[in-house]
């Protein structure tokens, strides 16, 4: 197994600016990862930036508390495989069902 088979990474800080973003992913183009996480406001740039890269672009939905609603999360959802995401990570609240 190669390393860049297993390595995720987490870029989830709003406090970043894009153009922060912007650098990051460049720098992170030639590490050997495997996918990425990202904001969902910052997908779509992600996948232009790593276009020429195998690395995968998920984002999460409905973060940080997860306490949406299902309407709210499916929204969400739609939103991110359209701005090209790879796959999701959906939070979910502890205290859901409460």
């Amino acid at each position: 197994m190669k390393v860049s088979e297993i390595i995720s990474l987490r870029l989830v800080n709003p406090a970043m600016t894009d153009w922060d973003f912007k650098d990051q992913i460049l720098e992170l183009q030639a590490k050997p990862l495997n996918e990425i996480v990202v904001l969902p406001n910052q997908v779509a740039r992600a996948k232009q930036l790593l276009a020429r890269t195998s690395i995968k672009i998920g984002t999460v939905i409905d973060y940080p508390l997860g306490n949406g609603t299902i309407a709210k999360k499916a929204f969400e959802v739609g939103k991110a495989f359209q701005s090209g995401a790879d796959f999701l990570e959906i939070t979910i609240s502890f205290f859901a069902g409460s």
